[in-house]
């Protein structure tokens, strides 16, 4: 094939993937709590804004409204990761087991178009959601609440990597694992950064060294959390030690630096990389 022909076949894979992640239950479902959530969200903050407030205190105040958005912004964020992860749980393993990806690789379309494809096709789909969910819950704070977000852009920015990351791993894992199987070690392996990211918070706020190096490893191994908290420090930015007080663990007192991002995306290039590989060599 010329790589006009791979082009078209690559949009076109992702065309279809797009529509089938789209057209399932599971983001219907998502969708549907997702609402729901945000109803919940607006009710809390506008209970918030009359019956607390910190009207007296403008710093208070701006630094509640904040610890808030980080709250809303983290629920957000566990949304988006579960819709990643088993949106993509079978998108390879699920269609070898049905017989699908045989019809489609019987036509002269190389497997690594195929994974990439499905990458591009999830992958807008999942950027649509997230941009959409934590769009939202900076606008429902800002309306509750009368306080600006700083840094927006960047702060959608980094948190749009998180699912993206995540849907890179899940397409490595349907490679070689059966859609249960990975469905169930993707989540353990995000559970897992999320509960180092909370021991490196602990380790920063209670001076434990040792706590706040198994944070900093088990970020290196799965970025998604150290993610979440580079978007909660541009969010949080210009109020430091009020907002980490009122956000508890939803803050972010070891906030990484621009270079967890890049980190970020050179991890998921060798996740898609390993997965286009792996899939490449597989018997169907």
């Amino acid at each position: 094939m010329t790589g006009r022909d791979e082009a078209r076949a690559l949009g076109a894979i992702a065309v279809f993937a797009f529509r089938e992640a789209v057209g399932r239950r599971l983001v219907a479902t998502v969708a549907v709590l997702s609402l729901c959530f945000l109803g919940l969200y607006a009710l809390a903050l506008h209970e918030w804004s009359v019956n607390v407030g910190f009207h007296q205190v403008p710093a208070l105040q701006q630094a509640a409204a904040t610890a808030l958005l980080l709250m809303g912004l983290y629920a957000a964020s566990l949304l988006c990761a579960l819709l990643a992860i088993f949106a993509a749980a079978g998108a390879i393993s699920g269609e070898v087991e049905s017989g699908v990806l045989q019809a489609v690789l019987a036509r002269p379309v190389r497997r690594g178009t195929v994974v990439l494809g499905k990458f591009a096709g999830f992958g807008a789909m999942l950027l649509v959601y997230a941009l959409a969910l934590n769009g939202a819950v900076m606008l429902v704070d800002r309306l509750a609440l009368r306080a600006p977000v700083p840094h927006p852009w960047a702060v959608l920015a980094v948190l749009c990597l998180e699912p993206e990351l995540l849907l890179a791993l899940t397409l490595l894992g349907s490679t070689f694992l059966s859609t249960l199987a990975n469905g169930a070690s993707v989540l353990l392996l995000y559970g897992l950064g999320t509960i180092g990211g909370l021991f490196e918070q602990v380790g920063v706020l209670g001076g434990s060294h040792a706590l706040l190096e198994i944070g900093v490893v088990t970020s290196l191994f799965i970025p998604s959390d150290a993610l979440y908290r580079r978007a909660a420090s541009l969010a949080s930015a210009g109020f430091g030690a009020l907002v980490l007080r009122l956000a508890g663990p939803f803050g972010a007192a070891a906030a990484p630096g621009p270079a967890i991002v890049a980190y970020a995306v050179l991890y998921a290039a060798l996740a898609l990389a390993l997965a286009v590989w792996r899939f490449s060599r597989r018997d169907l």
